[in-house]
């Protein structure tokens, strides 16, 4: 995981918090929920309520927004491909913070400082809804982002040339 290099970002952390809505309309596309990420009317959140008052459980169920975390990770496997962002399930998240704590001293590993990160391993299976992430573990020893100073540096700048906040695409109410 990279770190988080925008104004505001959240400290010592790697993760923006976001809300999403999935599978909305005929083309299952996914939304940022406007209700909870600016405080404005959310069209899908206002469908969602009409379908439980109308008694529709399942439709409503379908277009309650689900919390992500956006982070900028590197893939090991695919390292040429560089920084590359992902929205994380809040269950990772959430277990990979019970990873990151030493039992014993409570010490925090700090897994996204580019010269003494620690990498994250998981395996996945499946896709869409059904995606699960498994095996998730967190390697003995702090690593450099990448051996190559240049790399490390270059990808460094591209994430705080593009800090995640600036790539969400928000669309407005009537669209």
């Amino acid at each position: 995981f990279l770190p988080a290099l925008w104004d505001g970002g959240p400290g010592e952390d790697y993760a923006l918090p976001v809300w999403v809505h999935y599978s909305v309309g005929p083309d299952n596309n996914t939304y940022l929920c406007l209700k909870h990420m600016k405080d404005t009317n959310c069209p899908i959140c206002e469908e969602r309520e009409k379908m439980q008052k109308s008694g529709d459980v399942d439709g409503a169920k379908s277009l309650a927004a689900s919390r992500r975390y956006m982070i900028w990770l590197i893939n090991r496997a695919k390292e040429v491909d560089g920084p590359m962002i992902w929205s994380m399930p809040w269950t990772i998240d959430r277990d990979v913070a019970l990873l990151r704590e030493d039992q014993r001293t409570g010490e925090i590993l700090q897994i996204h400082e580019p010269e003494e990160g620690f990498d994250i391993d998981f395996t996945r299976q499946g896709s869409d809804v059904k995606t699960q992430y498994l095996g998730l573990k967190i390697a003995h020893r702090p690593s450099p982002l990448h051996d190559d100073p240049e790399v490390q540096d270059g990808w460094l700048e591209f994430v705080a040339d593009h800090t995640i906040p600036e790539c969400l695409n928000f669309y407005d109410y009537a669209y």
